[in-house]
């Protein structure tokens, strides 16, 4: 029988390193276990969202829109992922885990696996977001769930629904095999991790094969600062998500060739994660601040930063940790609870890993984050990123974000040692009220004109009308006729993806104003960063006329106030009227500010002298 054929070897599959005689650590890192914590707390919602009606068609799905409210005429695949969450949870008795091996798990599991098998389309796809859709992303994802929850279900899965899942599995892989996502690289690496599972699942060499030759194009194509194309941009969250599934790539498959693509990536997403381990939405074009445990586990064992990472997870947290990418909403409850488990499970050595020899069981030696660090300067003219550390401080620059800043202080004497860090604070820039119409500086794009020189980042940024975008009735009906037709999906994908590229933005899972036309403002920001404070010094123009300094807000975010005590409003604004020190120049407005720790609070000073000091 050749290895195309060869049916899933289950046992040799569940070996790990604990069973091959290596030692594994006995303990999570603490925020690993308070995310596992979470995630088994979570499980009476995420069963909750199931159809568990023995009487329904629709038993097994996840997408209660669907199956209950009929809100939604698609269910979307992509939650079917919570059968691998179910899945791990009744198999492995993980710290605190109290559903070990309790059956209605299994039970959900199962039924979870049996809609997915039944939604699949005749060329082996699946749909996310709309009827007849034929995903990349959502084959990509689910396929390498369902792969890794079949392994981990081992003979429990048995009998004809066996037998279905393994053919679903088959028909995935073999689409897989002959199609791309360039549009979104994140896309493509899951489908290069999607065949390494299932690969390894059904002992199938062409796949494993697949799998390295499409990883390969993935590193040719990356960027020399370490990031991928996504649309028409950068997105930091989805270069960790990279960086993640590439690593699975390796663990699953053994191509150690990728490793190097890896931990580049790691390294220029880990200059982008603050102390209480988020990154920000504003870092990159789709606005997703994910942060990967699962990439962190892994690449430690290849690269210093990574390594460095996992020994802060094991610091304590003085608030609870923000799990708002991953767990906070059903929608990516269903989708991603299994990954604290998944990065769990790899740290305590229960899941069986061909990245490294069996007895390398040790961490690369760490290497500082840019945040623990005390004068270091990062500038990425490519992606318009910036990343700043000095005695008292950390800091984040997003050029291609209108300039946003974000400062986490350090509650200490600057030394480094033993410093804990305030809640970080962040300056957005400015809201323009002209009428009913709010312009704004946060627009994502790598044409803006940014600069970097000595201890000062500079960017000059459009402020764009704010407008919500919803896809009016006559395009989802056409949307609805197009993928009836033949080929129809591939043109509808094709004209979404264009569309996405000229607004720059994913559309989907995003709430971002997009603004069109030419814009009558702009903004023109040097920061300038010093051992204790950061100078801000900002210049509003217009070509439409004097600015009235009282229609011009400020946007701030988290825990700053300024030096009077004033504090932001529900929309995290504070008005500039009635404020000294504005330099008026009736079509340019200037502001120089001041942020820096007083009295253990970051705080915010305007300045009369507009010379940064």
């Amino acid at each position: 029988m050749s290895g195309d054929e060869r049916q899933p070897a289950v046992d040799a599959l569940s070996r790990t390193p604990e069973e091959e005689g290596v030692d594994a650590p006995t303990s999570l890192p603490a925020d690993l276990h308070e995310l596992v914590a979470e995630v088994v707390a979570k499980v009476p919602r995420l069963l909750a969202l199931q159809d568990r009606d023995p009487d329904s068609p629709m038993r097994g799905c996840m997408h209660p829109a669907y199956w209950r409210d009929k809100s939604s005429d698609v269910a979307d695949m992509r939650r079917q992922e919570a059968a691998l969450t179910f899945a791990w949870l009744w198999r492995h008795p993980l710290p605190g885990n109290r559903y070990h091996q309790d059956r209605t798990l299994l039970h959900a599991a199962l039924r979870a696996l049996r809609f997915w098998t039944a939604m699949q389309h005749a060329d082996g796809t699946f749909d996310e977001w709309y009827k007849r859709e034929h995903g990349y992303a959502t084959t990509a994802f689910s396929s390498y769930a369902v792969a890794l929850a079949v392994e981990a279900l081992g003979d429990s899965l048995s009998g004809p629904l066996r037998e279905r899942v393994i053919r679903a599995l088959r028909l995935a892989a073999d689409w897989l095999t002959g199609h791309h996502d360039w549009f979104k690289t994140n896309h493509e690496a899951v489908g290069v991790a999607a065949l390494s599972a299932i690969g390894r699942l059904l002992d199938c060499d062409a796949y494993l094969r697949t799998a390295s030759l499409h990883a390969a194009r993935i590193g040719e194509r990356m960027h020399a600062e370490g990031w991928s194309r996504e649309i028409t941009g950068v997105d930091v969250g989805y270069t960790f998500l990279l960086a993640e599934y590439l690593g699975m790539h390796a663990v699953l498959n053994g191509d150690r060739d990728l490793l190097p693509s890896v931990t580049a990536a790691y390294r220029f997403a880990a200059d982008f994660l603050h102390p209480d381990l988020t990154t920000g939405a504003e870092y990159g074009i789709c606005g997703n601040p994910y942060f990967s445990r699962v990439a962190t586990v892994i690449a430690a064992r290849h690269e210093p930063v990574a390594a460095s990472a996992l020994a802060w997870m094991d610091r304590p947290s003085p608030t609870p940790r923000d799990t708002s990418a991953t767990l906070a909403d059903d929608l990516r409850l269903s989708r991603y609870a299994y990954q604290p488990l998944l990065a769990a499970l790899l740290h305590l050595g229960r899941l069986p890993r061909r990245d490294e020899p069996l007895d390398a069981a040790s961490d690369a030696p760490a290497a500082p984050l840019l945040f623990e660090r005390l004068d270091e300067d990062r500038w990425y003219p490519a992606a318009k990123l910036g990343a700043v550390a000095r005695p008292g401080y950390a800091a984040w620059f997003a050029a291609c974000h209108g300039g946003f800043l974000r400062i986490a202080f350090r509650n200490g004497d600057g030394d480094g040692d033993g410093d804990e860090f305030v809640a970080s604070v962040a300056d957005r820039g400015y809201a323009i009220q002209h009428g009913s119409k709010v312009f704004r500086n946060a627009r994502y794009s790598l044409d803006a004109d940014a600069t970097r020189s000595d201890d000062c980042m500079t960017v000059t940024a459009p402020l764009v009308e704010c407008k919500f975008v919803m896809p009016p009735y006559w395009a989802r009906v056409g949307l609805h006729v197009a993928t009836a037709l033949p080929m129809g999906h591939r043109w509808s994908r094709w004209l979404i993806d264009r569309w996405r590229a000229r607004k720059g933005t994913a559309l989907n899972q995003s709430s971002a104003g997009i603004g069109s036309g030419r814009s009558p403002y702009r903004l023109r920001r040097e920061v300038r960063f010093h051992a204790d404070h950061v100078d801000i010094i900002d210049r509003v123009e217009s070509d439409r006329g004097p600015i009235d300094p009282g229609a011009v807000f400020m946007v701030l975010d988290g825990p700053i106030r300024m030096a009077d005590g004033t504090q932001p409003d529900f929309d995290r604004r504070v008005g500039l009227a009635g404020h000294d020190g504005l330099a008026d120049g009736g079509l340019t407005l200037t502001i120089h500010k001041q942020i820096r720790l007083e009295n253990g609070h970051p705080t915010m000073r305007i300045i009369a002298n507009h010379r940064a000091r």
